[in-house]
């Protein structure tokens, strides 16, 4: 940094721009005796906590306990009538309760002595430099020695030609809307969608999804079809292989018209009409407003900032983490994230410099974090909160044979009413997949030279069924958990700390599962994995 930077530059050690999963960041780091200045253009807590994962969940549960409502006949249950709910009484509570979370957060950040807070939008200057103008027009620069940027996505908005100009919704608006839409049309197939236009429909609005190609497309093949399965029921309204090519709004309805290649390549068209309109295709990164050229630091094709496996920028004092690198897109991974690099990149080294830094010129450390760390993810679970729910983490069944081949996995499953607890909810929908690897039996010179935990094939040759089985199952590591269902979300939870501890199919099976509780699922997916062990036993 320069020594001659002038006065009127706020001067800190760390600089964070983005209050989502940088509050892992910026407050800690304070709390260490740094100077911190922290940046941000909107309500402070970030995309989750303001116009994303929060207020969704807040609002689809309402939704679920209305979906019971309307399923409660089949269990004798009279409700005298169909249930209404008053949707601007629940967006208002939800508001409120957000909006008191984001100025609970304010006011401790503000509270903290060694946090500088800027309200306003940055800019880099050059490399180490942000200037943040403020709502008022006002600008003030900070230089920074370490600066990270955590400024996260925002909703995708495609160039359909009349589209631009029109009262259309992202997620943004729609978290906050307290009109009761009569009918709405949903653009776009993903969570986003099927999240947010389960919510409408579920309290109360027609809903059509006008999907381009499939529904939840990056999910396993066996869970996406049976959620497009079920939602179809729920949602008739369910287009799927149609292209949005133009929008109009004749000031009280949107017209969406799309084309839809037919088998044979005949192309037909058809308009679909609604009060609302519902943009949900996909995010994009806050990157495009940062002056990122100026800073050198570099982003992709798409406009994430590109990292290394330590979360640095092509910049050595700049990171970058959560959505804006588009790794994983889920707070979940912003926080883990933004945990490791505080504890990475600032709290060892800054503690490590200390003394170096009370030396230097202008008094604050070097910028180099521990050069032998590198972020190892944990297995990266996600969840659907839509109805029905999906929860899943590691591989996909697509994948893991891409990746061990056919005869290299062993799958198992188990459906919902196959278990007690799922027959007594009357379940009639929804499954758990398990995904092992099958690794190949080692030759003598191969299991010498490898670990002793996998037998060789001739140990797996010997004594009876059972007992090759058992050895077999020791070697058959869980690579990938699925679930579509009711609670799927909760029930991922098993399987993600199986295979956070490398559990194999033996491991799975001596576990003692609570009886009748809905968790029998895993276990009994987990059987079906042993059976067809035994079925290609010899294989």
């Amino acid at each position: 940094m320069a020594a001659n930077a002038s006065r009127d530059v706020l001067h800190v050690d760390v600089l964070v721009i983005g209050s989502g999963a940088g509050g892992k960041i910026a407050r800690p780091a304070a709390s260490l005796g740094l100077r911190v200045a922290y940046i941000e253009r909107g309500p402070l807590g970030g995309t989750c906590l303001n116009r994303g994962c929060i207020p969704s969940k807040m609002l689809i549960h309402p939704a679920d306990v209305m979906a019971d409502i309307d399923d409660a006949a089949k269990f004798g249950i009279s409700t005298a009538g169909k249930a209404a709910i008053d949707r601007a009484g629940l967006v208002r509570r939800v508001c409120e309760d957000v909006d008191g979370e984001s100025a609970g957060i304010c006011a401790a950040v503000s509270k903290h002595a060694g946090v500088t807070l800027l309200r306003g939008d940055a800019v880099f200057t050059d490399p180490w430099t942000v200037a943040v103008t403020g709502s008022d027009g006002s600008v003030r620069c900070v230089r920074a020695s370490r600066i990270f940027i955590a400024t996260g996505c925002r909703a995708h908005v495609p160039d359909i030609p009349g589209l631009a100009g029109t009262p259309y919704l992202t997620y943004e608006e729609a978290l906050r809307s307290t009109t009761m839409y009569q009918s709405m049309i949903v653009i776009g197939g993903g969570y986003i969608s099927v999240e947010l236009g389960y919510y409408f429909g579920q309290t109360g609005t027609r809903v059509e999804f006008l999907v381009r190609s499939k529904l939840v497309a990056s999910e396993d093949d066996d869970v996406r079809a049976e959620f497009e399965r079920v939602f179809r029921g729920r949602f008739p309204g369910l287009h799927t292989g149609v292209v949005p090519v133009r929008v109009h709004h004749d000031g009280k309805a949107f017209h969406v018209e799309c084309e839809k290649t037919m088998p044979g390549g005949h192309v037909s068209t058809r308009t679909f009409t609604a009060e609302a309109l519902l943009v949900a295709t996909g995010v994009r990164p806050n990157t495009d407003t940062l002056g990122l050229g100026a800073a050198g630091v570099q982003v992709d094709d798409r406009g994430y900032v590109v990292v290394d496996d330590r979360l640095c920028t092509t910049q050595p004092h700049v990171w970058a983490f959560g959505d804006v690198i588009g790794r994983h897109l889920f707070r979940h991974t912003a926080n883990y994230e933004g945990s490791w690099v505080f504890e990475h990149v600032i709290r060892r080294p800054f503690v490590r410099d200390a003394a170096a830094a009370a030396q230097s010129d202008d008094g604050i450390a070097g910028a180099s974090a521990e050069p032998n760390d590198r972020i190892n993810y944990p297995p990266v679970p996600h969840a659907v909160f839509s109805n029905p729910q999906i929860g899943g983490v590691g591989m996909t069944q697509r994948e893991a044979i891409a990746k061990f081949g056919e005869q290299g996995i062993i799958v198992g499953r188990c459906s919902y009413d196959e278990v007690a607890m799922g027959n007594a909810m009357l379940s009639d929908h929804g499954f758990c997949k398990l995904i092992f690897e099958r690794p190949r039996p080692l030759t003598g010179a191969e299991h010498r030279a490898s670990s002793p935990r996998q037998p060789t094939a001739d140990a797996m040759a010997a004594g009876d069924r059972k007992t090759r089985i058992e050895a077999v199952s020791r070697t058959c590591k869980l690579v990938g958990t699925h679930i579509v269902g009711r609670e799927a979300s909760t029930l991922i939870h098993m399987p993600i700390a199986y295979m956070r501890m490398g559990a194999s199919l033996a491991d799975m099976m001596d576990t003692i599962y609570v009886h009748p509780a809905l968790p029998e699922l895993v276990r009994d997916a987990a059987r079906s994995a042993l059976d067809a062990l035994d079925a290609t036993l010899d294989e």
